[in-house]
């Protein structure tokens, strides 16, 4: 693991770690912290082999230099559970600025859609007063395993522009997890109304499957100052945690 020359907004000074492939760069940011790692420590890799989902069994493996996938660790905010969400939304912008018409969705509460396909994923972890926020941003791939090529895209496929070649691919990958995090800082408090401007099936029936088993449908009505999702059905429910679906009847 080597520091690069790189300055986030997060904190100018906290060190940019560069490693070529590791299991999970989440895993190493934490191993960063317990040897005294400061507010805004970054590791960013070229090749993630373990990278972890928002539920268990599910990873996030992409060849080498097609991704940024990078983990930053922050211990400045009091409230964590909408980070995530501000980083999608931050994911989001970037993203959008390079495609050739706005078709950037999130679904809540961690997926960053183009065209309906998964681009970016983000995921928070918290352990007080440490949270880490993990991303991944497909840029470069050009297929996909076939369990996943129905539902997952790149920013190449999706038509977008991409400036790295094989000789500029460090300097694209740098300037994109800092115009990420820059975004992030300066317009994390802004962050509810930059989803909901985007949140995938605003105003449409959906279903909800939650953690516990608990399956709920109604229509997605927005977001709650704390991240939450409102959903009206025969009452108003406020999800915390959950896997959203479009419902298979009507959508009103």
């Amino acid at each position: 693991m080597e520091r690069i020359a790189l300055s986030l907004a997060a904190n100018p000074d906290a060190p940019v770690f560069f490693v070529e492939e590791t299991g999970s760069t989440m895993d190493l940011a934490k191993e960063l912290v317990r040897d005294g790692a400061v507010h805004g420590t970054t590791v960013v890799t070229d090749f993630q082999s373990a990278g972890r989902g928002r539920r268990d069994g599910r990873t996030w493996i992409a060849p080498a230099r097609t991704s940024l996938m990078a983990t930053i660790a922050l211990c400045d905010d009091p409230e964590p559970a909408t980070l995530s969400l501000a980083l999608a939304a931050s994911v989001a912008r970037s993203i959008e600025t390079r495609l050739p018409m706005s078709q950037v969705e999130i679904r809540w509460p961690n997926d960053v859609l183009a065209g309906g396909k998964k681009v970016a994923g983000v995921l928070a972890d918290y352990h007080a007063p440490w949270v880490y926020l993990g991303f991944g941003i497909n840029l470069l791939q050009t297929e996909f395993p076939d369990e996943i090529s129905a539902t997952a895209t790149s920013l190449l496929l999706s038509g977008g522009e991409v400036e790295a070649g094989p000789d500029d691919w460090v300097a694209f990958r740098n300037g994109l997890l800092a115009e990420v995090i820059d975004s992030f800082v300066r317009r994390r408090g802004m962050w509810r109304g930059d989803v909901e401007e985007r949140l995938w099936a605003r105003d449409r029936r959906i279903d909800i499957e939650s953690f516990s088993g608990e399956r709920i449908e109604g229509v997605l009505s927005g977001l709650l100052p704390d991240g939450r999702l409102e959903v009206k059905g025969n009452r108003v429910h406020h999800i915390a945690a959950g896997e959203v679906s479009l419902h298979r009847g009507r959508d009103r």
